[in-house]
């Protein structure tokens, strides 16, 4: 009984153990907040960058699909043909729109939550057949509509 009554009233060791408590309370808030301010740099940029590769490549292929539009299209006619695109780039939806700005024919691949964006020129076919039109990429199905005055993406 003695033995149990010296022990707890021992207290050696009360200060090792709340050292170690503070400084691991400390270091573990330190690293918290190491990890949330840093989060943006790790994870949102290397998305933003994937998504502009992502929407490049979307816009280029809509584009090259105007061009060999163009070229095979007859006078008067019409042509109508499906278009592939991802769902999501980077597990974000985006829209496709086509717009005029100056005297360039352009592609515009924008995201739906962030404000990620890409323009892409259509070759000079804007002042013969002018192209106009949107598209969302989760929507089903994706036209691009021909006859013989305009060109729609659908």
């Amino acid at each position: 009984m003695e033995k149990r009554r010296r022990l707890l009233k021992d207290n050696r060791g009360v200060s090792t153990l709340t050292g170690y408590v503070v400084i691991s309370s400390v270091a573990i808030i330190f690293f918290g907040i190491i990890a949330i301010t840093t989060v943006g740099s790790f994870v949102e940029r290397p998305s933003q960058i994937v998504m502009r590769g992502g929407y490049s490549d979307v816009g280029n292929d809509i584009s090259t699909k105007i061009v060999d539009i163009y070229i095979v299209a007859p006078e008067n006619g019409t042509l109508n043909t499906s278009l592939r695109i991802p769902r999501s780039v980077a597990m974000q939806e985006y829209e496709v729109n086509a717009t005029v700005d100056k005297n360039n024919q352009m592609i515009k691949v924008s995201a739906l939550h962030t404000n990620t964006e890409v323009t892409v020129t259509i070759n000079e076919i804007a002042h013969t057949v002018g192209v106009n039109g949107s598209t969302l990429s989760g929507n089903p199905e994706h036209w691009l509509r021909y006859d013989s005055k305009k060109l729609t993406i659908k």
